[in-house]
């Protein structure tokens, strides 16, 4: 019986290796994860820091250019893109590294945000253009005037097209963000 017990302890023995092995795999694995995921989240934050000014130069340039808009206007409707964009990264930051996945949820809400500052900029700029074809034709006869609304004409057409690859871009996001809750619900 004395051997049937040492046999038993050296097999229990061994076998509580073999597991204390795999769980300091396991941990190592875990941490070894947990740091690549935090270079990345760093990484992101640091690009996103780094092109922070350019971007919002970048953007006020091309409201001003391809709408028009006075430089207060620009700079307004600059900061508010900006603001929710950064929002939204914050919060896929923080899904990602697992701090709150419940802002998944709101990510929607985000994307909606974003979508009303892109409807905002539009309805001014619509208005701009009917204020512009009011004033002219109330002046009979003016060619300048007219070649001016035609021009208008053109720029609002380009511009609901822009607005449109916006709003799709946007529904791009929403589907991606979707694929994103999706894969972590299944971790």
């Amino acid at each position: 019986m004395n051997e049937f017990l040492t046999s038993l302890l050296f097999i229990m023995a061994e076998f509580g290796i073999v597991i204390s092995v795999f769980f300091v795999v396991l941990v190592v694995i875990f941490f070894m994860r947990r740091k690549k995921n935090s270079e990345i989240s760093t990484q992101f934050k640091e690009d996103v820091k780094s092109s922070s000014t350019e971007r919002m130069q970048n953007l006020e340039n091309s409201l001003s250019s391809s709408f028009q808009l006075n430089g207060e206007d620009t700079k307004s409707y600059a900061e508010e893109i900006i603001k929710n964009e950064r929002k939204i990264f914050s919060n896929v930051l923080k899904i990602f590294s697992g701090k709150d996945k419940s802002l998944i949820l709101s990510l929607q809400d985000d994307l909606a945000s974003l979508n009303q500052t892109y409807q905002k900029l539009a309805n001014k700029i619509s208005s701009q253009v009917d204020s512009s074809v009011n004033v002219s034709s109330s002046e009979d006869g003016d060619e300048a005037l007219l070649g001016e609304v035609n021009v208008l004409r053109e720029e609002n057409a380009r511009l609901k097209e822009d607005l449109k690859k916006s709003l799709e871009s946007i529904d791009y996001l929403q589907v991606q963000y979707s694929d994103l809750f999706d894969k972590t619900q299944e971790k």
